[in-house]
């Protein structure tokens, strides 16, 4: 079970990777980012659940967990955003999960909600009019 995990995860990586790919700017980089990280949970949602939505192994360094590559990825983005003056100095770290936090919790939600029966008339915006949305209102909070 773990290598199958450690195999999403590595497809995970260079999935978003490749989004970010040939990107000057690192603000646009961390769109894209974003952006993959919602496509690839929606494209693939249950690997998406047992890799995000399942409690992991407690104990671990930070380094030694699964899939940590692709957090490691968006972590370096934020850091050379702040260093090139596009985001405000910060906790790089807390910034991190913050974004993440954003882009996990659309793809958590719709994963969820394609799995159940849901009303009708339940708001469904555009996945990507939401998660642009979303990402750009954390990022321009994170401004220069």
């Amino acid at each position: 079970m773990l290598a199958c995990c450690e195999r999403r995860f590595a497809e995970f990586t260079e999935y978003v990777r490749e989004a970010m790919a040939g990107q000057d700017d690192l603000v646009q980089a961390l769109r894209e980012l974003g952006r993959a990280y919602v496509r690839w949970g929606l494209e693939r949602p249950e690997p998406y659940r047992i890799l995000f939505m399942n409690p992991h192994p407690a104990g671990e360094e930070l380094e030694d967990l699964p899939g940590m590559d692709g957090f490691f990825l968006l972590v370096a983005a934020v850091q050379g955003a702040m260093e090139t003056g596009a985001m405000r100095e910060a906790d790089p770290i807390l910034v991190a999960v913050g974004l993440w936090t954003v882009v996990h919790g659309i793809t958590s939600l719709l994963v969820a909600m394609r799995s159940q029966d849901h009303p009708d008339h339940f708001p469904r915006p555009d996945t990507d009019a939401l998660s642009d949305h979303q990402i750009d209102v954390q990022l321009r909070g994170l401004g220069a």
